[in-house]
């Protein structure tokens, strides 16, 4: 079922529909361990749905940090990717309770490279997660002080995704075509290249995720705007990684892109498609549940008393053990889309199953009477034959 934030700007329109947000959201709002550097104009932290969502970050302009963005660029990508949702005003970001960081080294448009690259390294070097860079040049070539900065990056984990620009053409745009970086391509409200007469996404085989390059955002003073272009899709798919490491801290930027890619709906003119969000999530705490040694998946973002994992399996067998104080309410079974495999009898402390099970997908479900797994974790184990 969808969920429905009560944000006064907000309300269920194509952006945040087309990737499946309404109903991300049931599984997760996301995790204020995750951090993601704005490299971009700076941000104004005194609107409202920025309280709680901003990290210390550094102004490369002014010196400092001068909690300031003259030209509101900044703040309109932050408020895109975290944006306190559900909270009565302005409008939902895609990771609620995810944070960002300011890391300000323009004034209007013109982004010196040089200080651009210092800022992906410093943001990097002070804890981001994900670095979202919505600025791109065509017809240039790439800037090596950038382009090592973002290489950089991705030595370190950290996933860089940037807006693939708005040229109309297949031509290479940067950084989003530098190495280590993730372009991000705009669709319309039909989930198809925007085209119109108003902007023109970049496109190309080069090019492997989009996003609705339509969104709701908030400018420098806080008020509602709906602006276009690639360089919202990128935080759009910033803030959906941000809800993937939420639930499954140990993804790498690799596998995060894997997932978005295998996850999205292809869309004519770029190698991959437009994002899932829902599918990413669930495909994200699916790797968690199948790590190496089955280490256990926290339940306690999980809203509500039933929760569905889906499973591919490729004929193994299976343990699966949910621990709670409240697990003695609670079942688990295995499902095929054909017929239930097994449920497992209601325990003292925890429910378990084993089942041995030829390949195939299956859904893993936790039900639960009454009450809401808000301190339990399930440990799926897959052994061999």
């Amino acid at each position: 079922m969808a969920f429905t934030p009560n944000d006064s700007d907000w309300n269920v329109t194509w952006p945040q529909a087309n990737v499946k947000m309404p109903l991300a959201w049931n599984l997760t709002r996301g995790s204020r361990h995750v951090v993601v550097a704005v490299v971009d104009t700076g941000i104004n932290p005194r609107i409202k749905d920025f309280k709680g969502a901003i990290v210390p970050g550094k102004d490369f302009v002014a010196g400092g940090y001068t909690q300031a963005d003259e030209d509101g660029h900044g703040s309109l990508v932050s408020s895109i990717i975290a944006a306190r949702g559900n909270n009565g005003t302005g409008i939902p970001g895609y990771c609620w309770t995810c944070k960002v960081m300011p890391v300000r080294v323009a004034v209007g448009t013109e982004f010196d490279t040089d200080v651009a690259a210092q800022g992906i390294r410093w943001a990097v070097d002070h804890g981001a997660n994900i670095i979202t860079l919505s600025w791109s040049e065509a017809d240039s070539s790439p800037d090596p002080n950038v382009a090592s900065a973002i290489a950089y990056a991705a030595r370190q984990g950290v996933l860089v995704l940037v807006s693939a620009g708005n040229t109309g053409s297949t031509g290479y745009t940067y950084p989003a075509a530098d190495p280590g970086a993730y372009a991000v391509a705009g669709t319309n409200k039909f989930g198809q290249l925007s085209r119109s007469n108003q902007w023109a996404t970049t496109y190309g085989s080069w090019i492997h995720l989009a996003a609705s390059g339509c969104q709701l955002a908030l400018d420098q003073t806080g008020n509602g705007i709906s602006p276009c272009g690639s360089s919202v899709a990128a935080p759009a798919v910033a803030g959906i990684a941000g809800l993937m490491l939420s639930v499954n801290p140990s993804l790498t930027p690799g596998q995060i892109i894997s997932i978005l890619e295998s996850t999205a709906r292809p869309v004519a003119g770029i190698a991959g498609g437009q994002v899932n969000a829902y599918a990413a999530i669930l495909a994200a705490v699916t790797k968690a549940a199948l790590s190496a040694g089955g280490q256990p998946v926290r339940l306690n973002r999980l809203l509500g008393n039933r929760w569905n994992l889906g499973v591919a399996l490729q004929g193994q067998r299976v343990v699966a053990t949910l621990r709670s104080s409240k697990a003695r309410s609670c079942s688990l079974s295995l499902a095929a889309p054909d017929a239930v495999w097994l449920t497992s009898k209601r325990g003292r402390r925890a429910a378990s199953l084993v089942a041995r099970v030829s390949s195939g997908k299956y859904r893993l479900a936790v039900s639960c009477k009454r009450h809401r797994l808000q301190a339990a974790s399930l440990t799926l184990r897959a052994f061999s034959h």
